[in-house]
């Protein structure tokens, strides 16, 4: 088919794919057949079960730089010296993160109005 090389797979072609192996057709001709590696076969065929309507399953989110620990932490931190830097707090808290995590985190902690710089 028209489909570009490392892409995803469309839901009819995965159709076809489950409904060929569902009718007995063995791995190799499936993949011969649709011009794929037997390896796309049989991860398509793996993740059949999780998919809805043959649909793209959605990527895992990315992980958080920080544990919760971290995050209590760091709010008991802001709360008790309000005027401390960023960078001050992530320094006291022996924080591993940017100065960005930490805004993202007061942000939805509703702690906008500090005076951390």
């Amino acid at each position: 088919g028209n489909r570009l090389p490392k892409g995803h797979l469309s839901p009819h072609l995965r159709g076809k794919i489950a409904g060929a192996f569902s009718a007995g057709a063995k791995v190799g001709a499936i993949a011969k057949a649709h011009n794929l590696g037997r390896t796309t076969i049989n991860y398509t065929l793996k993740q059949d079960a999780l998919r809805n309507e043959g649909t793209t399953l959605p990527k895992a989110p990315r992980r958080k730089s920080y544990v919760p620990g971290e995050e209590r932490k760091l709010i008991r931190h802001v709360k008790k010296y309000p005027k401390d830097s960023y960078d001050d707090i992530i320094e006291a808290c022996a924080l591993r993160c940017e100065v960005s995590t930490v805004k993202k985190i007061l942000k939805r902690h509703g702690m906008t109005n500090c005076k951390a710089r």
